[in-house]
């Protein structure tokens, strides 16, 4: 069952100020002096510990006997003790409460109250779950009959005060993120990544949302998830996160160098990405054998957000040394900035050219995720997961590719004035393998640290 199945909220709280957006639904919270800082992904919801709420009111979530919370706490203080994180419950009354909540020792609280208003379960996590400073993923889950908190994607063996069986309805309530109802027991520090489901994840499901994000591994995805987030594997040859500079993650030191590129995080998809002027802005890394792929299989996938559309905007480009229009090879946006298409010209002769057959459409100020793949005499353009349509102008052969000696630029087509990118790029990665389908796939649904969820 994919992870997505069931989920009825999610807040990525990658504001930079104001009401938190849900990822999907439309159950935004309100808030009340909350800011926003650097979160365990992207941004997260910074808590005061005395005023800090983001809140729902009377809202309908669909839960009954069965359902998940998953969360990531980062506490402020060394003694969280009835420091709300997440508090569920009617205007009146204690009927179909559940709470989340720090206690003494920096361990986690759970509790769950019945549709008659009676405490069914008062769990405590077995150790010091929180740590003052450091990120913790909280989960807690209910099948209609396992209750149980998960730390760091592992149950914990919890100590059971009250442990009855009981039953809940579906009823009106009022959800509250950072304290708890009645203006108490407000939460010092941050919170991040809030999710709601209306069934009880898996512990295969909760380790894997935990450990994607931290770029761990997991099963089912074919190898390491955090291959693209760290350092890579061997087929990993460059890895751009653009994460405030253009250093390459890849292990192989194919750094970039930056003409009129803006850092930050409304330009990256995850954390920080790269913003491009559309007038001269370019990242350029010194020629490498890394990208010599002559015949050989290849895979190049990136992020891309448009500002402004352009003619033949350029995302990633590789000439000669010195520049001329007899060598090159390409992935660019086509004719009308609508048609992503992949060209190489080698001695002035077109080896190969294949665009989209249909215009696709970028809205400005949306991310897309952009893969080419070569695998023998086939090229393939994804985007956002699902292979495009292409028409083929000139077929690829077998060895087409050519070893040129010019810089690789990432934003531009740097022989061709007013071919520049106007918008944001991020996370740039270049494979000497392809992609499957699946990996393509799989790649932009679990991005980094989400797995798939939004």
């Amino acid at each position: 069952m994919p992870l997505k199945d069931n989920l009825i909220a999610y807040w990525k709280l990658d504001e930079s100020s104001g009401n938190a957006a849900d990822s999907v639904g439309s159950r935004t919270l309100t808030n009340t002096d909350v800011t926003y800082t650097t979160g365990k992904i992207s941004n997260g919801a910074v808590f005061d510990g005395d005023s800090a709420k983001l809140v729902r009111s009377a809202e309908d979530l669909g839960i009954t006997n069965a359902w998940t919370f998953t969360c990531w706490v980062k506490p402020a203080a060394a003694d969280m003790a009835n420091k709300n994180i997440l508090d569920i419950r009617p205007n009146t009354g204690g009927a179909n409460y559940i709470g989340i909540q720090g206690a003494a020792n920096m361990t986690v609280t759970a509790l769950f109250y019945n549709s008659a208003g009676s405490l069914v379960k008062a769990y405590k996590t077995s150790n010091n779950a929180l740590s003052n400073g450091n990120w913790t993923f909280v989960c807690l889950s209910w099948d209609g009959t396992n209750f149980n908190i998960y730390i760091n994607g592992s149950a914990d063996n919890a100590v059971k005060s009250t442990d009855n069986s009981g039953t809940m309805t579906n009823t009106s309530r009022n959800l509250y993120i950072g304290v708890e109802a009645g203006s108490l027991n407000w939460w010092n520090g941050i919170i991040d990544e809030v999710g709601i489901w209306s069934r009880a994840l898996t512990p295969s499901e909760i380790t894997a949302l935990y450990n994607s994000g931290n770029g761990l591994s997991y099963e089912g995805f074919g190898g390491n998830f955090g291959e693209y987030l760290g350092a890579g594997s061997g087929i990993t040859k460059g890895l751009w996160h653009l994460n405030g500079n253009s250093t390459d993650s890849s292990g192989n030191g194919n750094n970039g160098t930056d003409t009129d590129i803006t850092y930050g995080l409304a330009y990256g998809k995850f954390g920080q990405g790269a913003l491009f002027n559309g007038a001269n802005s370019v990242i350029k890394m010194a020629d490498s054998a890394d990208w010599y792929f002559a015949g050989n299989p290849f895979t190049i996938s990136l992020w891309y957000k448009q500002t402004n559309s352009g003619a033949y905007d350029t995302l990633v480009c590789q000439y000669n040394s010195t520049p001329n229009s007899g060598y090159v090879w390409k992935l660019d946006l086509g004719a009308g900035g609508t048609k992503p298409r992949f060209v190489i010209v080698s001695g002035g002769v077109t080896k190969a050219e294949y665009s989209t057959a249909a215009d696709q459409t970028f809205t400005s100020g949306v991310w897309y995720n952009i893969i080419l793949v070569r695998n023998g005499t086939s090229v393939f353009i994804y985007k956002d997961g699902l292979s495009v349509s292409l028409t083929e102008t000139t077929a690829i052969s077998t060895n087409e590719v050519p070893n040129l000696s010019g810089t690789l630029n990432l934003g531009t087509d740097i022989l061709n004035a007013g071919r520049f990118v106007d918008g944001s790029i991020d996370e740039v990665i270049i494979e000497n393998v392809a992609w499957s389908a699946e990996k393509v796939k799989k790649h932009f649904t679990y991005s980094k640290g989400r797995f798939g969820i939004i």
